[in-house]
């Protein structure tokens, strides 16, 4: 019996090390594997950063552009001296003439010679210098509002461009969660690679 027992302490004795060394291998193996994958999703990560940090980049530069281009062709179809032109028409149509001192000689004239041709002739005049200025003022108007006319049009593509620009930092803020998921895998693998590391020690020490 215990020539038995002394032979099978020996069996065991003599096995142990294979074992040891084929989990050792596994452990080296497993080991492996999970830095190649940390490193693969360490470059994936910093893929993404640098596309998401160039579409930023080129997003905003982009929509810079294209703003000062189209305020460039709105500067050039404006000129400074745009807004002048309602205010030349209004003083033009209350700034007195010397139309006014002809009309009345020739209303006294008419007055004298036919009264009733004089009166009609005065109101008609009347009329039509009291509408020329407002005339002139709402073609002013009409022409100040044709031309501003592209500046509203600009308004409404800038609040487009607004929303487009919340729905690109939308998906950035999107990609930029995944790539923070994926930092956070990428520390858990650390982890387990560095437990791993310190189970193939403990191994390699009852070696």
């Amino acid at each position: 019996m215990r020539v038995f027992i002394l032979v099978m302490a020996l069996l065991l004795v003599a096995c142990r090390p294979n074992n040891l060394e084929a989990q050792i291998e596994a452990l080296q193996v497993q080991n492996e594997e999970l830095r190649a994958e940390s490193s693969k999703l360490r470059a994936e990560i910093q893929t993404m950063q640098h596309r998401l940090t160039r579409l930023y980049q080129l997003e905003r530069a982009a929509a810079v552009s294209e703003v000062c281009d189209r305020f460039n062709v709105l500067t050039r179809l404006c000129p400074e001296d745009t807004l002048q032109t309602g205010r030349w028409a209004l003083d033009r149509g209350v700034t007195p003439s010397l139309g006014w001192y002809w009309a009345a000689l020739t209303t006294l004239l008419l007055a004298v010679l036919l009264p009733v041709t004089a009166t009609v002739f005065i109101g008609v005049v009347g009329w039509i210098r009291r509408l020329t200025p407002s005339l002139e003022l709402l073609k002013a108007r009409r022409e100040e509002l044709a031309e501003l006319t592209p500046i509203w049009k600009l308004a409404g593509e800038v609040c487009n461009w607004q929303d487009e620009i919340s729905s690109k930092a939308d998906e950035y803020r999107q990609l930029k969660e995944a790539v923070a998921k994926m930092e956070v895998r990428a520390s858990e693998m650390t982890a387990e690679n560095n437990q791993l590391q310190q189970k193939q020690d403990m191994l390699r020490s009852l070696r």
